[in-house]
């Protein structure tokens, strides 16, 4: 029992005396910049942006292509990482062409679009749309004239017959 008070008492010391040491001083911010080490000191999240729009060129050269957006153009740089899909189907940068319509998903680092997915729009032709329902499209109807107006009859009501009262069961 001595054994047992004893060994809970030198716990209880030790724990108290590692909750009291001092941890070590951080560097403040300005050794940081002096360091020359900023980008450690303040991470920004990095944002995903989506931009829809049309293809304007592509250069192969440089792994770029310029998207017409909303407002204005996008240069949009890919590289290794960006995956590229034109449907379902997996695709490359050389295989898209300019004017077809694309989704880009792209962070911004230091002023520079990296895309990390592009999804192209398959271009849905009338030749496909025929093929896959089996019928072909059809002719415009001519316009048929109005009927002429005819006049309606509203229906007669039956007269209205006096209560009559019921005899009771």
């Amino acid at each position: 029992m001595k054994v047992r008070s004893l060994l809970c008492l030198l716990l209880l010391i030790f724990l108290a005396s590692c909750s009291c040491t001092q941890q070590p001083e951080k560097k403040a911010t300005s050794e940081i910049k002096s360091s020359g080490n900023v980008a450690s000191a303040k991470k920004q999240p990095v944002k995903v942006i989506y931009l829809t729009g049309e293809i304007i060129s592509i250069n192969l050269k440089t792994n770029n292509l310029i998207i017409r957006g909303k407002d204005r153009d996008f240069k949009v740089f890919t590289d290794k990482e960006t995956i590229i899909k034109t449907g379902s189907d997996d695709s490359k940068l050389s295989d898209i062409s300019s004017g077809d319509k694309a989704t880009v998903r792209y962070i911004s680092i230091e002023d520079k679009n990296i895309a990390k997915s592009i999804f192209v729009a398959p271009e849905v032709r009338e030749e496909d749309i025929i093929e896959k329902s089996g019928n072909a499209p059809a002719e415009p109807q001519s316009v048929i004239p109005p009927a002429e107006p005819q006049k309606v009859i509203p229906p007669v009501r039956p007269p209205i017959l006096p209560d009559k009262k019921l005899p009771s069961s």
